[in-house]
């Protein structure tokens, strides 16, 4: 019997150089690239010929078929989506937990959507999580890490260097519950980088710290002016020196995070410039990412010029053919997210200093969001916590998008909290919406001269 196939409803075509063609399947989140003759077989069968009528050779069929462009003409993908979606969200595997050890920071960010009173609270205020609530920590991942599955582990802040011993012990007693577990252990950490000296280096070598992210947002005076110290005093300098020492063959990953606004958006070639004069385009575990400053409180406040969302999305296909003339590799492909945000889940918690529960990093400091409490018994929820995870990523327009796989919905912290005048409900969009096209043609451009990496590895 012959075999009836159909064309997935994500797939995407974009004209490339010398009259070929990119192909790319949001499902499976392959690159292909064809000439035009095969570009129009294909398009026939899209169109719904047989491949017989369409001249598709065998071969072609089966690389169409492997790459998620034909599905089975019975195939139901939105429900596809679904079932995966559901399955993966509401799974009890594996344990991702965000601790903040102090809400203290020495930064004094102009767009911080944290409450600027509990960044210079003092430790005997509750700043500072307990020694009782660390090991309220520890039995949590007792409960909650499966055996032979896995902990991942994010230290937050606040900045969380100023909580450095509250790191290191809890760090030895969470590898020490995943060896009782015979499960994996991995850890991150969210730093300003100004205390990321070579000593602090070691420490969160010795805690297993494998991922960096710090935030810098444009040359000298532009990230001066808007990430000085709280006593007013510069950072930059500071920043570069710890990001330069860290050697190329560093057990670790340094993620580069730069914060856009109108403001700052045409200063980030002078950022490239002075990556490019440390080397860092020649170290592989050093990577750069744009970060979309959004309606968290500090731009409604009047205090940022933020981008819209289709305006970012023009922003970041530039800035990142940018990073690729500089001789950056980058990591700019998107990859199927059908899990959704880790935040709408039931295996992830971020646990504050005085042990408030919540499920989201923009929440952190807002009593009002919290989704519960950590007790020595483990998490009491209360009813915020349904708001959540009630949330439905399938809602409106989202259900018939051609890049679904990718954002599953958008943030679902800005659709239920209203930021950016969403509905309760709806779904705000993602920039892929508006630059995977143009974003293809990007990796090609990279793919060409050596520099494009797999997901999660830029730089």
């Amino acid at each position: 019997m012959t075999e009836r196939l159909k064309p997935s409803k994500y797939n995407h075509f974009v004209p490339g150089s010398d009259g070929n063609w990119l192909a790319f399947n949001a499902m499976l989140c392959g690159l292909a690239e064809m000439d035009d003759a095969t570009y129009h077989q294909v398009l026939r069968l899209v169109e719904g010929a047989t491949p017989a009528e369409a001249g598709v050779s065998d071969d072609l069929l089966e690389n169409l078929k492997a790459g998620g462009f034909l599905i089975d003409s019975e195939a139901y993908e939105i429900k596809t989506v679904r079932a995966h979606h559901y399955r993966v969200r509401f799974a009890q595997t594996g344990f991702s937990l965000t601790v903040v050890p102090t809400y203290t920071c020495n930064f004094g960010c102009i767009y911080c959507y944290e409450n600027p009173g509990l960044r210079g609270m003092p430790a005997k205020q509750g700043s500072v999580m307990s020694e009782d609530m660390c090991a309220n920590v520890v039995t949590l991942c007792r409960q909650r890490v499966p055996a032979n599955d896995s902990l991942h582990v994010t230290w937050y802040g606040g900045e969380p260097l100023i909580g450095k011993k509250i790191i290191g012990s809890l760090s030895k007693q969470l590898m020490d519950v995943c060896r009782e577990k015979n499960s994996s252990y991995h850890a991150a950490i969210v730093t300003n980088g100004y205390l990321l000296s070579e000593e602090n280096l070691r420490f969160l070598r010795d805690c297993r710290v494998s991922f960096v992210q710090i935030t810098i947002d444009g040359p000298r005076e532009v990230h001066d002016g808007r990430r000085p110290l709280r006593s007013g005093r510069a950072t930059y300098d500071t920043i570069m020196a710890n990001i330069g020492r860290i050697p190329a063959d560093y057990p670790m990953h340094l993620s580069i995070r730069i914060n856009i606004d109108r403001d700052n958006a045409d200063r980030v070639p002078e950022l490239f410039e002075d990556f490019k004069s440390m080397g860092l385009h020649e170290k592989p575990n050093v990577s750069f990412n744009f970060g979309h400053t959004v309606h968290y409180g500090s731009c409604a406040a009047g205090s940022l010029n933020c981008m819209a969302t289709e305006e970012f999305s023009e922003f970041i296909v530039k800035a990142f053919k940018t990073g690729v003339d500089y001789g950056f590799r980058v990591a700019i492909l998107p990859s199927a997210n059908l899990s959704g945000c880790g935040a709408v889940g039931l295996s992830n918690a971020l646990i504050e200093p005085n042990g408030n529960v919540q499920t989201c990093w923009v929440t952190v400091g807002a009593d009002e969001k919290s989704v519960g409490v950590l007790t020595a018994d483990g998490i009491v929820y209360n009813h915020r916590q349904d708001r959540w995870l009630g949330w439905d990523p399938f809602a409106g327009e989202c259900e018939a998008c051609s890049v679904l796989p990718i954002c599953m919905g958008g943030c679902p912290n800005k659709a239920l909290f209203h930021d950016d005048g969403a509905q309760e409900g709806g779904n705000v969009c993602t920039w892929w919406k508006y630059d995977l096209k143009p974003m293809l043609t990007v990796a090609r451009y990279a793919q060409e001269r050596g520099l494009l990496a797999l997901p999660g590895r830029s730089g």
